[in-house]
């Protein structure tokens, strides 16, 4: 009975350093290599500064999603954060925002 268990023993360590070996051969199915994402292209927009945070921006690829229409033209923001912040203000206050980061700085 003891060699019994030796051999099964023997079977079961080689089994399992194969299927080890055979792993890492081939590697996991998750860890292939994906395709790159693609980006998309950014908006042209008025402003070169976020009217909300003052920070800079670039003016010609702005995403899409941080922009909102005034007056007939495109407003770009430096984050989603701030998108909100905006639709609460009012036509006058929103007007003074895009005033304040147009203004040259002193």
């Amino acid at each position: 009975m003891k060699h019994y268990t030796h051999t099964l023993t023997g079977i079961l360590t080689v089994a399992c350093l194969s299927l080890a070996v055979l792993v890492l051969a081939t590697g996991c199915p998750e860890k292939e290599e994906q395709e790159p994402e693609v980006t998309k292209p950014g908006v042209k927009v008025v402003n070169s500064h976020c009217p909300i945070m003052g920070t800079e921006l670039d003016s010609d690829n702005v995403p899409a999603d941080l922009t909102r229409e005034f007056l007939g033209e495109k407003i770009g923001f430096c984050c989603a954060e701030c998108l909100p912040k905006w639709d609460e203000l009012s036509e006058m206050e929103k007007a003074e925002k895009l005033d304040e980061v147009s203004q040259p700085p002193e």
